[in-house]
């Protein structure tokens, strides 16, 4: 039999007290660590279709990474969609470093039939064909670090050589209708533009404006 003088009493919780001997340790040294912020997404909803409907509410239409035919798509359905909803002015920001010929073409087209304004505004990098799609906005702003860069589209073609032969040459027509776009908002002329693409010139938010590509630097108010 257990004697209950052998049994330990339970132990009291004591008040934590500094101690001389075991004083607190201090802060952790660094620069505080911001609370992290949890964004909320409607139920069924990705993040990537929630920010693209709440662009499309402010009218707002984003371009980024190569201008592929399926983003030519998505972008020509988004800008006629907000043609058909009201009159305001539709923003297009473009991020796009190159493209399909036929791409870019194919958003311009979509922009010769808006009855609404379409603001072009350069976020990134605007290279290639979709420099034409910049060109053919009336209003054209980019951001102080934003770049352009005119080069040749590259010509895929197979087949014979009369094929390819067929196939070039319509192709240098599609690239002359670009370069007129160029050139029509620069105010000059067709064969300079033609000549800064195949050299591969990179112009600056600067350059774009010194020779008309762009017509504003967008900067903070």
């Amino acid at each position: 039999m257990t004697s209950p003088y052998l049994t330990s009493p339970p132990e009291v919780p004591q008040p934590h007290r500094t101690s001389p001997w075991q004083p607190d340790l201090p802060p952790p040294s660094g620069p505080p660590i911001a609370p992290s912020t949890v964004v909320p997404f409607p139920a069924g909803e990705t993040p990537g279709g929630w920010l693209q409907q709440q662009l499309l509410s402010r009218r707002i239409v984003l371009a980024r990474g190569y201008l592929s035919h399926d983003l030519a798509t998505v972008v020509c359905a988004q800008l006629l969609t907000l043609d058909a909803e009201g009159d305001d002015p539709a923003e297009l920001h473009l991020s796009t470093p190159d493209g399909d010929l036929d791409a870019a073409l194919t958003v311009l087209d979509a922009m010769g039939v808006l009855r609404i304004t379409v603001r072009a505004l350069a976020v990134g990098t605007v290279g290639g064909p979709a420099v034409a799609v910049f060109a053919a906005a009336p209003e054209r702003l980019a951001f102080p670090h934003a770049t352009f860069h005119l080069t040749e589209p590259a010509l895929r073609a197979d087949g014979s050589a009369s094929e390819v032969a067929a196939h070039e040459a319509h192709y240098r027509g599609l690239l002359t209708s670009l370069y007129e776009r160029i050139a029509e908002a620069t105010g000059r002329e067709v064969d300079q533009v033609r000549e800064d693409a195949r050299r591969g010139t990179f112009l600056t938010a600067e350059d774009a404006l010194a020779c008309g590509l762009a017509t504003k630097i967008h900067r903070k108010p």
